[in-house]
């Protein structure tokens, strides 16, 4: 029964769903307090932008990445950096207010959590360059380098895991807060960190 869901899931392409619906943010509000609306606007609206939509996004994925038998089946999950997107789209920290935090950081944190230990079990050492972007490197970090070198010098690999791991470690924000299991949210993302490393 439970392949069966996990090929509805893959068919209906609930993955991408999950994650433009944590990515959408309202529109802006007008002068007369109502909302602006323009051709781009995001399909979702209303529950899309709670923070407890987005921590129940957040859980399910941990579950189903947590739940994955197959290689397959885990390829699929951390394939065209949807995985990626979602964990990028929780950074920075500072986006978020206080109480929002408190509801967020712990599913996040559970989901750093089950990405490390996926790829630290048998075949997931497969999966990690799925979970490796290319970006560009800032204005001052390409300041030293020539002009005429190769694009390959103008941008570099990361890993959004690790960098949300570190960036949970370094945060005071989740120091105080635990996860689901009662651990410390910062000594979960500390444990990612370590693991990863």
């Amino acid at each position: 029964a439970a392949e069966a869901v996990f090929a509805y899931f893959c068919e209906k392409n609930v993955l991408p769903l999950l994650v433009d619906s944590f990515s959408c943010r309202p529109p802006p509000w007008t002068s007369d307090r109502s909302i602006e609306r323009d051709d781009d606007s995001s399909p979702f609206s209303g529950v899309a932008w709670t923070v407890a939509a987005k921590a129940q996004i957040l859980q399910t994925l941990a579950m189903l990445i947590g739940n994955a038998v197959s290689p397959l089946s885990l390829t699929y999950l951390l394939s065209n950096n949807y995985v990626n997107e979602l964990i990028m789209g929780v950074l920075p920290l500072s986006q978020w207010k206080d109480h929002a935090l408190e509801e967020l950081l712990p599913p996040f944190v559970t989901l750093l959590r089950g990405l490390v230990m996926t790829l630290r079990g048998d075949g997931g050492a497969n999966c990690a360059p799925l979970l490796l972007c290319r970006r560009q490197r800032t204005a001052n970090e390409c300041d030293h380098e020539h002009e005429n070198e190769n694009e390959r010098k103008r941008s570099e690999t990361y890993m959004p895991l690790f960098h949300a791991a570190v960036h949970v470690l370094v945060s005071p924000l989740g120091s105080s807060l635990r996860d689901v299991d009662g651990s410390l949210v910062r000594t979960t993302a500390m444990n990612a960190v370590l693991n990863l490393y």
